[in-house]
């Protein structure tokens, strides 16, 4: 699930909340700061993996570059890069 739907689903709960219990804001005021320091380290590890396979991607294109001295094949070498392209994509979903 992305951050804009848990975002959208943090929303409705305390629309829900404040609903049910209007001027209550106990809740909301204990749990929204531990929320966003959730999303925050959430940004921050997608980020790390993100930064990781542009990494992996760049290491493949210097293997590229020195085909000659590769322990890789072409073959090889592209599948892992697209492996790493789909893990790029599937992980920026997740922001």
């Amino acid at each position: 699930m992305g951050l804009p739907s848990l975002v959208q689903l943090w929303n409705i709960f305390k629309f829900q909340l404040n609903e049910s219990q209007p001027n209550n804001n106990t809740i909301l005021e204990s749990t929204e700061p531990k929320f966003k320091e959730i999303l925050t380290k959430r940004i921050q590890v997608v980020d790390n993996c993100l930064y990781t396979i542009n990494d992996c991607l760049n290491s493949l294109n210097n293997i590229v570059d020195h085909q000659g001295t590769a322990q890789l094949s072409s073959e090889q070498i592209n599948d892992l890069r697209n492996q790493l392209i789909h893990l790029t994509e599937e992980l920026r979903q997740l922001r």
